[in-house]
């Protein structure tokens, strides 16, 4: 395939999301099918179809479009990422371990993908009922992501119910901490633009 196409492809994906970004989804449409036509193995392509799919709840369209994303590139690690939440929309608990096995695969290939230990994490939480499982993985997010409100909130959860309230507590005052901190930091930013008439 000619690099010409390739770099106009790109360009055309770079639009499409662009105007995703404004909703203007006639646009993104053309983007993204002019992308096609020039590169029909964008893999990125079939990523955000596939997401938008998910955000409509046509869980089964995503999955296509995720699976194939990986066929045109196996190591398409927010694929697998995306596979896997998606699946956890419609799937039945006998099939709770491709979820997991999507987000593990996700996270081998990208192991600071911290939406991938994120969703493993709830998924051993509120799906499989693995907790010690889920601490690890919620652990791992905080390392990643030391802001991570629900990574503290879901921890906190399952310490209050196995009965370790002071690690519960700890988490819950690290939320208030970051919380208030958040707050702060969107009033500051509100009152610093009132004089200039931003707000």
């Amino acid at each position: 395939m000619e690099r010409a196409n390739l770099e106009q492809a790109q360009v055309s994906y770079n639009q499409g999301l662009a105007h995703l970004k404004s909703g203007n989804l006639d646009a993104v449409i053309e983007c993204f099918r002019e992308a096609l036509l020039l590169n029909p193995n964008f893999a990125e392509v079939h990523n955000t179809i596939g997401l938008i799919q998910f955000q409509i709840e046509k869980y089964e369209n995503a999955i296509q479009l995720f699976d194939n994303a990986l066929a045109m590139n196996p190591n398409f690690a927010e694929a697998y990422n995306n596979r896997g939440l998606a699946r956890s929309k419609i799937c039945h608990k006998s099939e709770f371990p491709k979820v997991i096995e999507d987000y593990t695969k996700a996270i081998a290939l990208n192991p600071k993908l911290v939406q991938g230990y994120l969703n493993r994490a709830d998924t051993y939480k509120n799906l499989t009922g693995d907790n010690p499982a889920a601490i690890l993985d919620y652990n791992q997010v905080i390392s990643l992501d030391p802001n991570c409100l629900s990574a503290y909130i879901n921890r906190a959860n399952i310490c209050f119910l196995s009965g370790e309230l002071e690690k519960s507590l700890f988490d819950l005052e690290k939320v208030l901490s970051l919380d208030a901190a958040k707050s702060r930091s969107i009033l500051w930013t509100r009152d610093s633009q009132i004089p200039s008439g931003q707000y």
